[in-house]
């Protein structure tokens, strides 16, 4: 028997250990991604996406957990791919925001949303 250890026995990770979560795909970015999920998937759905906005926003806003903490302090400015018309009711642009802004942004107007008289409408679709 060798006594070497598996890469998946070195170190600890807040990050789901399944590849088909989104979350292995909004959380980390770069190399880490493209090693978990193969370089052009993780180039086009990468942290900063569309897709990873809206999935985090719903989860977030579900359930504020330590990634949603840790993402919220992320300071990469970076467009809010979502839009922002729910957010300011006028519908124009919040420029230089970090994504831990647009993050936090998104789960407000995803968690508070109100009904009837709200001019956004929930719009779902798959996260790939």
């Amino acid at each position: 028997m060798s006594s070497y250890k598996t890469i998946s026995q070195i170190g600890s990770s807040a990050v789901p250990t399944s590849d088909t979560s989104p979350l292995t795909y909004c959380v980390s970015d770069g190399l880490d991604s493209e090693f978990l999920h193969g370089g052009s998937t993780a180039h086009i759905t990468g942290k900063y996406g569309r897709n990873c906005q809206g999935y985090m926003a719903q989860h977030c806003a579900a359930n504020w957990d330590e990634i949603c903490e840790h993402l919220s302090r992320d300071r990469h400015v970076t467009p809010n791919m979502l839009g922002t018309e729910c957010a300011n009711g006028e519908g124009g642009q919040i420029t230089q925001l970090t994504a831990g802004d647009v993050l936090i942004l998104n789960t407000a107007t995803r968690k508070y949303r109100v009904g009837s008289n709200s001019q956004c409408n929930m719009v779902y679709e798959p996260f790939d």
